[in-house]
């Protein structure tokens, strides 16, 4: 089997199903099967970058997008309208780090701004990023097809991908009054850095809540900003 053109990250794999006659059917004969029936094949460029700009943040993205596939309560069009997010905002992410795009802290609202006018500059996403929607009681800060994406930015102490777990719950909340099972929220760490940053693909992780009957599932984008110059490691 051969691929002639690579496949979308929106793409389903191909699926092939196989299935096996014995004759004859007349004799009992002692058959032992191994294998199986349904082969996958993702055609996506894993390798290639063609999402984000970024191979390794590419196939980050790849590897959320394969387990959240396995998520039945996570729905076909919520699946892909969170990857359409990811490319942009997988995009600013190393965009951040290799050229320091947040050199200094910033407030949450100067930076749902700059976010909100990198979005919009998809054409994927343009017009259809709306603002300060009224959900749960509250207001999310950004909402794109029915898909909550909830802002924060931490000024004075340096971040983890693991620290982002507390504000998940938030973001979990405006999901859930949507009627979805899957949001987003984005992290801006500009807090002044003394170490190395770390990998941007490491930056994108999944933090399930538990909520009184099912997780809903929190993508995590962790932006690094305020680094520390390459030349300061070195006196």
């Amino acid at each position: 089997m051969m691929l002639h053109a690579r496949q979308g990250i929106n793409a389903r794999p191909l699926e092939f199903r196989y299935a096996a006659e014995f004759q004859p059917l007349d004799r009992d004969e002692p058959i032992l099967i191994a294998g199986q029936r349904t082969l996958l094949l993702d055609g996506s460029p894993a390798a290639a970058a063609s999402v984000t700009g970024d191979a390794s943040v590419d196939r980050q993205i790849t590897r959320l997008r394969d387990r959240m596939r396995h998520e039945p309560r996570i729905a076909e069009d919520d699946l892909r309208d969170v990857l359409i997010l990811l490319s942009s905002i997988g995009n600013l992410m190393w965009q951040s780090v290799k050229a320091n795009h947040y050199p200094e802290p910033i407030s949450e609202a100067e930076f749902q701004r700059d976010f909100q006018r990198h979005l919009r500059a998809n054409p994927a996403i343009g017009m259809e990023l709306e603002e300060q929607a009224i959900v749960a009681g509250g207001k999310s800060d950004l909402t794109y097809r029915g898909i909550r994406i909830e802002l924060k930015s931490e000024r004075t102490k340096p971040l983890s991908p693991a620290d982002c777990e507390q504000y998940a719950a938030q973001a979990a909340s405006y999901a859930v009054g949507t009627g979805r099972n899957v949001a987003l929220l984005c992290v801006l760490d500009c807090s002044p850095k003394s170490t190395v940053a770390f990998p941007t693909a490491d930056g994108l992780t999944i933090i399930p809540v538990a909520t009184a009957t099912a997780p809903v599932y929190v993508v995590s984008c962790l932006i690094q900003g305020n680094l520390a110059r390459p030349s300061d490691f070195s006196r």
